[in-house]
């Protein structure tokens, strides 16, 4: 099996691939990512987004990749493979680009069955986490809000609550910065934790549908002891029309053990069900068991499993530019 240049598929053969994922992402996680694999497509075909594929020896296409390069940072965006070799092939090949070489450290994120991909990351010197995909049915009573008509007034918000407001930006960004550890190489997002870093993934969930499109009507938040401050918050997308997505909750350190972010669950929640959504869905990492906690006491499941995987890239990375068509 050998590693290929993805800009040598014909457009024909990469619709098909993309076709394939897009099928599975909503069969199993009731997200559509149509819109973004066009775009992905858009820039494959233009030879702005790098990508690999891997052939055997028959020419079929046995596993596929792209990723970037963001802030030093190559970040894989898909990876898909049907065999451990596959799996192999891919990884030495994006491991050994030029991008991976320039790059200060190498991230992955994504929904992958890949088989052994876990295990070859690690193999590789990756510090692997798995994280949870939960989804909660909105239909029948789930949190507790009991079932909603197409018909259902809105509830009155809680009091100390507040719906999202694009002014409260920034404020939601410091939240998020003093929610969080101050960095983690190991985390998808904000990976140092610095007020730029904070303000441009909440950008990006609030103006692109990379991760949904974003849903103001079922985000909240819970104002602080100042204007500029923020005791808590929801960010909600919709994943297709009747899926909501929590991306992200959080807490203030010094507002926690008060129940607040079941309540901000509680309000996002009751709002995308009158909304019209049927179910909602959630991301939580493995290690964070006191959330997981919460989920399941608000009735979310297990459905599927996603791979975050980081490293360091050494600075005397080899580069390799033997991808043939």
């Amino acid at each position: 099996m050998r590693s290929l240049d993805w800009r040598f598929l014909s457009s024909e053969d990469a619709g098909d691939l993309h076709d394939a994922e897009a099928a599975r992402w909503l069969s199993a996680l009731h997200w559509d990512t149509r819109p973004a694999l066009a775009r992905v497509e858009l820039a494959r075909s233009a030879g702005t987004l790098p990508g690999l594929i891997a052939r055997d020896d028959r020419g079929a296409v046995r596993g596929w990749a792209f990723y970037l390069v963001h802030e030093g940072v190559l970040q894989v965006g898909a990876f898909v493979a049907d065999s451990p070799l596959a799996t192999a092939t891919l990884l030495d090949a994006i491991v050994r680009t030029r991008e991976a070489a320039a790059a200060s450290a190498m991230m992955f994120f994504v929904f992958s069955t890949a088989p052994e991909l876990v295990e070859q990351l690690a193999a590789r010197g990756f510090a692997v986490e798995r994280y949870r995909y939960l989804q909660a049915d909105l239909t029948h009573g789930a949190s507790g809000l009991g079932p909603s008509t197409s018909s259902e007034p809105a509830k009155a918000l809680d009091p100390a609550l507040e719906t999202w407001n694009p002014a409260r930006r920034d404020a939601v960004a410091a939240l998020l910065r003093r929610a969080y550890a101050a960095d983690d190489a190991a985390r998808p997002f904000a990976r140092g934790g610095t007020p730029h870093e904070w303000l441009d993934y909440v950008t990006q969930l609030a103006t692109t549908n990379a991760c949904g499109w974003f849903f103001p009507e079922a985000s909240v938040t819970a104002p602080g002891a100042s204007p500029a401050e923020l005791d808590g918050a929801t960010l909600l997308t919709r994943l297709t029309p009747d899926t909501a997505h929590l991306a992200q909750i959080a807490v203030a350190p010094d507002a926690r053990g008060r129940g607040l972010a079941r309540r901000l669950l509680t309000a996002s929640l009751d709002a995308a069900r009158v909304a019209g959504c049927a179910r909602a869905t959630l991301l939580v990492s493995e290690r964070n068991a006191a959330a997981g906690r919460l989920y399941e006491a608000m009735r979310f499941q297990d459905v599927a499993a996603f791979v975050s995987a980081s490293r360091g890239q050494p600075r005397d990375s080899s580069v390799s530019t033997s991808t043939t068509r």
